[in-house]
């Protein structure tokens, strides 16, 4: 269980005290494709981010994309949930700096401009609504010529909604983009938005990586896993999503409780539109608490894209009161794999974490870094986690899970429609997918949508019976319903006679 992550063994000394409190997270691998991030809270408020991440250089422009040369681009501090801590700030030469990016058709220094070197194929961007106005948002992506590639708008619906705008090429000739609120304005009132954690990739290819976070790790009350832990059944540990919420630091988190071999444990986390993120962690009264809260993944992802998080690290021990201490997590998709455990075998997400904490406890320096790898399935969660801890490798792999978010009585680890009831678990063409939620359920590559049009049958892949499938008859151009090797043989006896 990720939450069984969130514990081990960082030993803090405070007087004679001595307790295991810590994450354990795994170090991500640069490679090729990778996502490269601009993100505003990996820098303190004010450091100026126009050269700062290798690949492009940021600038303040108007809004027909001229460079203004004296202005810089600042990690700004905003106020915003969906963000984090900080923003892509304007600091505008001889004004103060602000979180205002907009488009119009005056020589206002007032969108975002990101030149790539070398060009890109992938690239987005997060905006935020700030306040009443600024309720759209717009990407536009440039070749080297100047010329408008493509453009993507997004709508914010409400105060403090954020939304992300992405543009992926089918070839890396993205020189640089603009960005900002969006329609153009002629003059004020503007269309004013802030922006946050720009992402970009040479790989024409990112857009079909993308996988929701909100699948690979359902967070709901009453989802519970059991491991075993080193590959002993008879050590087992038990994870159960606990009915509520705790709001910590502002935010409604669930409450995720361990009870194993080393005691019980609850981890404070959420998964929703802003990510997976983990707030909190208690042991047996002590908690460490992040601010701001860790993040493990966006909620719509892209596969190698890396998330770093630095902040403060609160830890409170009891009969001892608080210490600070600074952390930085890191946390990579990087993979889908199968994974073979106890419970089945799974088509999972690899995830790789790692987690440093520093401080002093007592005057006495503090360090730790841990790792771990886990694989994450689709509508169950972790199924197999490996943790190093000081040298030390454990292993939890899934013995059995109790997953029902359809209420069908069915755990989504062998349901085959996990999000929509189906207690027949009905599966004409055998694909592995229920015929509740395959939009295909003879597999003769026509939609059940399309047969309904078509007024063909939808568990027959071949509704005429001329032993072709009735998708490739549409593909050409034949009808689907008519046998036309039975018609053309009518047509020659009759010719014949």
């Amino acid at each position: 269980m990720l939450t069984r992550c969130a514990l081990s063994s960082l030993p803090l000394l405070a007087g004679s005290y001595l307790i295991s409190l810590a994450l354990t997270l795994s170090a991500p691998v640069h490679a090729a494709g990778t996502i490269i991030a601009v993100e505003p809270d990996n820098y303190p408020v004010g450091e100026v981010l126009n050269n700062k991440v290798s690949g492009v250089e940021l600038s303040v422009a108007t809004g027909g994309g001229v460079i203004q040369i004296n202005d810089q681009v600042e990690a700004y501090q905003g106020s915003y949930a969906a963000t984090g801590q900080k923003v892509l700030g304007r600091h505008i030469a001889a004004f103060m700096a602000d979180d205002n990016w907009f488009f119009t058709e005056l020589a206002v220094h007032s969108v975002l401009r990101a030149d790539f070197e070398p060009p890109v194929a992938h690239v987005s961007i997060d905006a935020v609504r700030k306040d009443a106005s600024g309720n759209s948002a717009a990407l536009q992506a440039y070749d080297d010529s100047g010329t408008l590639l493509d453009s993507a708008v997004v709508g914010l619906a409400t105060i403090g909604s954020f939304a992300t705008a992405t543009i992926s090429r089918p070839q890396a000739d993205i020189a640089y983009i603009l960005a900002g609120g969006y329609p153009v304005a002629a003059a004020p009132p503007y269309n004013i938005v802030a922006l946050d954690l720009l992402q970009f990739s040479q790989d024409s290819s990112i857009d079909s990586m993308i996988i929701s976070a909100l699948e690979y790790f359902p967070l709901h009350s009453g989802d519970q896993w059991i491991n075993r832990v080193d590959g002993n059944s008879s050590v087992t540990e038990t994870t159960t999503v606990l009915p509520g919420s705790v709001v910590v630091n502002g935010v409604a988190a669930k409450v995720v409780q361990d009870v194993g071999p080393d005691g019980t444990s609850l981890s404070y986390m959420t998964n929703d539109a802003n990510g997976i993120r983990l707030h909190k962690v208690d042991v047996n009264g002590d908690s460490i608490t992040f601010s701001p809260p860790i993040r493990m993944a966006n909620a719509n992802d892209v596969i190698t894209q890396e998330h770093f998080t630095n902040g403060t690290a609160t830890l409170f021990l009891t009969g001892y009161g608080n210490y600070q201490f600074n952390y930085v997590s890191s946390a990579r998709g990087v993979d889908l794999v199968s994974s073979y455990v106890p419970a089945g075998q799974f088509d999972t997400l690899r995830l790789d974490w790692t987690f440093t904490i520093s401080g002093t406890v007592n005057g006495q320096p503090v360090t730790s870094t841990e790792e771990a790898t886990l694989y994450l399935a689709r509508h169950v969660g972790p199924v197999n986690q490996l943790e190093e801890v000081d040298g030390l490798t454990t292993r939890y792999e899934l013995l059995s899970a109790f997953i029902d978010h359809d209420a069908d009585g069915i755990s989504a680890t062998t349901d085959n429609c996990p999000e929509i009831a189906n207690p027949a678990q009905l599966d004409t063409d055998g694909d592995g997918a229920g015929d509740a939620c395959d939009d295909d359920d003879d597999n003769d590559g026509l939609s059940d949508t399309a047969e309904a049009a078509w007024s063909t049958d939808p568990l027959n892949p071949d509704s005429d019976g001329d032993g072709m499938l009735d998708g490739v008859e549409v593909e050409r151009g034949r009808d689907p319903r008519r046998n036309e090797p039975v018609a053309v043989g009518i047509a020659d006896s009759l010719l014949l006679d």
